[in-house]
């Protein structure tokens, strides 16, 4: 079944990469409550009337809805997935990221830029504790030094320039502490320790 896409945003808000990744994406300036089929995208742009109303309406109807930022922060994307939102992205994005976000969200996954990410493991890490953790027993010392680092909301390229490694090894041990916890990325890992 082929996706469907709406886009909800200002009258002379449009960008031409939303039309290059959603060609025949059916753009609204007005919100109105309706039902649109279970295999449509909605894309809402952030700060528009009622953004937060039509990101609480079509989720609550079973629709992915991604938020399209104009200056991304951590309380904003915080904002947009308490009303629902299951992707948060710059709304000049290009084509690609606009299609894996769109690929992404329809597979049951959340979408967040990276530094959006970072930000909210750096806040939610300073609650955690991680010295004396069952789970982390089963790391090697050099894979708990990333993961302390990790809990810093560090990149993966400021973690090997601490660390004294390359970013290739950072990755490397990543891999393997996800492997050994049973998660899929940085954002499980901190929610995972968290509990």
């Amino acid at each position: 079944m082929k996706l469907q896409h709406i886009i909800y945003t200002e009258q002379e808000l449009i960008s031409p990469r939303w039309l290059d990744a959603m060609p025949e994406a059916l753009i609204e300036t007005k919100f109105v409550k309706q039902q649109v089929p279970a295999n449509t995208i909605i894309w809402v742009l952030v700060g528009i009337t009622q953004w937060q109303e039509i990101i609480r309406f079509f989720n609550a109807n079973g629709n992915p809805v991604l938020a399209l930022t104009r200056n991304g922060s951590t309380q904003e994307v915080i904002t947009a997935l308490n009303a629902g939102a299951k992707g948060y992205l710059d709304l000049f994005s290009n084509t690609a990221i606009l299609e894996q976000a769109a690929n992404a969200v329809t597979h049951g996954a959340l979408w967040l830029p990276a530094s959006i990410v970072t930000g909210l493991i750096g806040s939610l890490s300073t609650k955690i504790p991680f010295e004396n953790d069952e789970a982390l027993q089963k790391l090697t010392k050099r894979e708990l030094d990333v993961v302390n680092e990790i809990k810093t909301g560090l990149s993966n390229k400021e973690i090997a320039r601490r660390l004294a490694i390359s970013e290739r090894t950072v990755k490397e041990h990543l891999t393997s502490v996800f492997s050994k916890l049973e998660v899929s990325d940085r954002f499980q890992l901190i929610l995972k320790l968290k509990n």
